[in-house]
């Protein structure tokens, strides 16, 4: 199962805190949106988001940022640079997904990606195998064609 959640990586401290900042106002427009309410409202964070649609509304989207905190963003985004990325993304995602996109930039150093990407590859995900659709359908009590 892909996952919906940010990751914001990048080789030293600065490269990872401006992609957490441009996550950071990503993640203040998702939570401005009716459709997110519900996801919200699971972390208690309705309130918030209802803030962020008044001030989308007003075309304050510059301002919404600074509603978000980091514990907000980091309940949305694995955090920190590739040589712990793959922990963060074990952390935050681990059990839940089995497939993540880790945005590099364009002049990203390939050796960089290289380590990143086989550190990622060789975390542990729950899925094994698509269950056969008959064998679905048979413990659903639903004739097998």
């Amino acid at each position: 199962m892909s996952g919906g959640g940010f990751i914001a990586t990048g080789p030293n401290a600065e490269a990872v805190k401006q992609e957490a900042e441009r996550i950071r106002a990503r993640v203040a427009w998702y939570a401005s949106t009716p459709a997110y309410r519900t996801v919200l409202d699971q972390h208690g964070l309705g309130e918030l988001g209802m803030r962020l649609s008044v001030m989308a509304r007003r075309n304050e989207f510059q301002e919404m940022s600074a509603l978000i905190p980091d514990e907000v963003l980091h309940l949305f985004a694995a955090i920190g640079p590739y040589d712990v990325i793959a922990e963060r993304i074990a952390t935050r995602f681990g059990g839940l997904v089995d497939t993540v996109v880790i945005p590099f930039p364009h002049d990203a150093d390939m050796g960089a990606i290289r380590t990143v990407v086989r550190e990622v590859q060789a975390l542990p995900a729950r899925f094994e195998s698509f269950e056969p659709a008959g064998r679905r359908d048979a413990e659903r009590g639903l004739p097998i064609p």
